[in-house]
Order: structure tokens, then sequence, then C-alpha cells
């Protein structure tokens, strides 16, 4: 836990409860909306939905699409991922757990109001288990940054759109980040030789929200532009670890600050484009992520007062800058009608990186690969209503990393496989 030579074995005892205050498995960032998408039409169609978007789907891909909704619905998907990513090695240090596969309900609908005014929603909940908050201080450990538990989430979105003539519509919206309200109290006593160390972190999370807008354009009646933006959504974590050291007698007060970040989902801006030809229905995206301006997910541990001598000599993780990098993602998806009530859907979607390659050199040992996906659907149009199918693979380039990490052996091993992703809509507009 990086407390060797402290000052005074108490300190050093003081810095191993901050370690383990901060819990084993790393915090990872991404929503799971920027991961899978929103809507049966659009993860059928490659997750391209800036232009594309005229139904509830649109309050995540551009709620200016909100305004093309012909009538009030609401939607019922149920989706399942499963995960067949996994690292291979013989190094016991790169032993992973299993990541936990993903089912998930949403419920998500586009409402007429007066003015031209369209509201749309959504409420999509893939919890697995109880929400935990994972995280840990910075380790060799390898472990994917954008997928597991990280996607197990309440995500709530809402949104208005007007269309304000035959050509033009806008559109507003906020994301609300609900893992919020979570009050930890802790008490750890360690007994370290004759020593014995006790703390108290009290930890709240203020909600957070993210703004969400957007704009479409119809040149004709055939082709559709949009443009859409999203800020950043996060939770910036800030604890004071309150510890008190006893030392022959002699109680001596240690106060500490944790810092992270958790359920980082970075700013993002869309175009999109959506040909209606006679022969098939294409649209196209690419979506710029600010994935640069993350600060990791790893806890930092500082004094509460740098100027502080007891704190100051304790001997504090180490931390590394996490050089993540914005990157790119296109998208294309393609609906052809089969007849008057069935269309045919079917998309492309590549995702470069924007984790770095893990370097020989450092600790940190975040994973993440290029990934492809392809989809396939099926639209059902019926009176008063439709049922859409979606069906995805991911596939995470394999890559292999010989890790030099300071004071141990090199760790050697592969990491890379697949992500599957399915599921099942029910719309009824009325």
């Amino acid at each position: 836990m990086y407390c060797e030579n402290a000052v005074r074995r108490s300190l050093a005892s003081a810095g191993c409860l901050v370690a383990l205050l901060a819990f084993l498995p790393v915090a990872k960032a991404n929503t799971v909306q920027d991961t899978l998408g929103q809507g049966a039409r659009a993860k059928a169609m490659g997750g391209a939905g800036t232009a594309s978007s005229s139904d509830a789907s649109a309050v995540y891909y551009n709620p200016a699409g909100l305004g093309d909704c012909t009538a009030s619905e609401v939607n019922f998907e149920i989706s399942h991922l499963v995960y067949a990513v996994d690292v291979e090695s013989d190094d016991a240090r790169a032993e992973q757990g299993s990541l936990r596969d993903r089912t998930a309900m949403a419920i998500s609908g586009c409402v007429q109001l007066p003015a031209r005014l369209h509201a749309g929603f959504l409420f999509d909940t893939g919890l697995q288990s109880a929400q935990t908050l994972d995280q840990s201080t910075l380790r060799s450990k390898p472990e994917y940054a954008l997928y597991g538990n990280s996607l197990e989430q309440v995500s709530m979105i809402a949104g208005l759109g007007m269309r304000l003539n035959t050509k033009f519509s806008v559109g507003l919206g906020g994301a609300l980040l609900v893992n919020s309200g979570l009050g930890i109290g802790i008490s750890v006593p360690i007994v370290a030789g004759q020593e014995e160390l006790s703390g108290d972190l009290q930890w709240t999370l203020d909600p957070a929200v993210a703004a969400y807008a957007g704009a479409k354009y119809r040149a004709n009646n055939e082709v559709t532009i949009g443009a859409s933006f999203r800020s950043a959504l996060f939770h910036k974590l800030e604890a004071e670890a309150l510890t008190t050291v006893e030392v022959a007698g002699v109680l001596l007060d240690v106060d500490l600050l944790l810092e992270s970040v958790a359920w980082y989902s970075p700013m993002q801006a869309s175009i999109g484009v959506a040909y209606d030809s006679p022969i098939a229905y294409v649209t196209a995206d690419l979506t710029w992520y600010r994935w640069s301006a993350y600060p990791g997910p790893y806890i930092h541990i500082s004094p509460v007062d740098e100027d502080e001598s007891i704190a100051a000599a304790l001997n504090y993780p180490p931390t590394e800058a996490p050089k993540f990098s914005d990157v790119v993602v296109p998208r294309i998806g393609v609906e052809r009608s089969l007849n008057a009530d069935v269309v045919l859907r079917g998309g492309l979607s590549y995702r470069p990186s924007p984790a770095p390659v893990p370097e020989a050199a450092g600790r940190a040992n975040l994973l993440d690969s290029s990934v492809a996906s392809l989809s396939l659907g099926l639209g059902y149009s019926y009176t008063g209503g439709s049922i859409g199918f979606f069906a995805r693979v991911h596939h995470m380039a394999e890559r292999s990393v010989r890790k030099e990490i300071e004071d141990e052996a090199d760790l050697v091993y592969r990491f890379g496989g697949a992500l599957f992703d399915a599921g099942i809509a029910l719309k009824s507009a009325w």
C-alpha cells in the first residue's frame, strides 16, 4: 500500500488506513448511453441518431428531434449485454474478476404540448445489484477502463423540442446523475504493533446535471442535417479523512483529503446527416468526445493542510496523469422498407480507444482498445404502435502488453474480445 519508509511507524499506519478507505476495484468511466446507444431503431442503425432520431430516443441523441414526433408515444425496452472480453496471462497479478452481464429496462416517451412543443423523457435502469462506489488508489493491476459495473447505473434524461418552421427545429435537455446522496461514515480501527489507528470519513455526493442542446435543418424532402452538444457529466468526490494515531499514550491528529472523479461521461459534440432515398434511408454521424479532460479514476490523497507537519510527513500513494485522448467516432446506419409494415435495419460504427496504450513505464494500467461494431435490426409497425428488435456485436481489438513496473517483475498479458448486445422495444402511440 505504499506505506513504507514513513517518518514514524504510526504515520505509516495512517497512510495504510487511507488506502483501505479507498476500497479495491477501480471506479471506471462512461455512461451507458455513450457506450451502447439508446432506442431499438438507433441501436440497430449503428448508433447514428443525430439527424435521424424523430422519436423518444431524440432526448439523448438530439433534443431537436423531439419536434418531429408525429404523435405522443411511450416506449418500453429490455436489453441484455454479454461480455466476452478478458485478460490472458500466466501471471496471477493479471487475474480478473468476470465482468457481470447487464440486463436493462428503459421507459421513454414523447408528449405533444401546446405551442409546437414536444417533451421527451428517458428512464433507464440496469442495476444487477445495489449500486456501489468502488475506487482505488493508483495500482498496476490491469482494469478495463470503460466497461464493467460502471455501466450498471440509472439514467434519467429529459428534454424539450420545438419545430420552428418546416425546415428548422431546436431542442434543449438535461441528464441527471442519480448516484447521489451517498453518505459514508466509517470508523476503522487498525492495530499496528502497540499503536492503534482509527478514522472517520464523511462523503456526500451532490446531484450532477449535464446540459443537452441540438438543432435540425431539413434542406429538402430527402436531406436532413443535425447537430447536438452534451456537456460533461460526472461526480467530483471530495472527503476529509480524520485519523487519530495513539503513540505512547499521546493522540496525534492526521487530517487527509481524498479526491476523485466517478461516473465520468465526457463533453461531446455530434454532427449527422440523413438521406431518404427511394431505395433506402441512410444516416451517418460523427461524434467528438473530449476524453483529454478526464482526470482519471484513481483517488488522490493529500494533506488537508499542506503545511501540517504530521500529515505532510506521510508517504502518499503515487499519482500519474492518465493521458486519455480525444476521439472521433463515425457511425452509419441504413433502413430499408420490405413492405408497408416491415423495415430491415443495419449499421456500423468504429470507436478508437481514448485510453492510453498501457505504457512500458508507469504504474497505471487502464485497458481499452479500438472497438468495431456491427448491428442488425427489424421493425414492425401496426395500428397504434410498433415493435423493434436489434442485435449488435462489438469487437475489441486484441493487444499484447509487457508492463514494466517499478520494484516489481514485468507483467506480460494479452487482452481483448467482444461484447454482444440485443434487445426488443415496444411502442404505443396516440
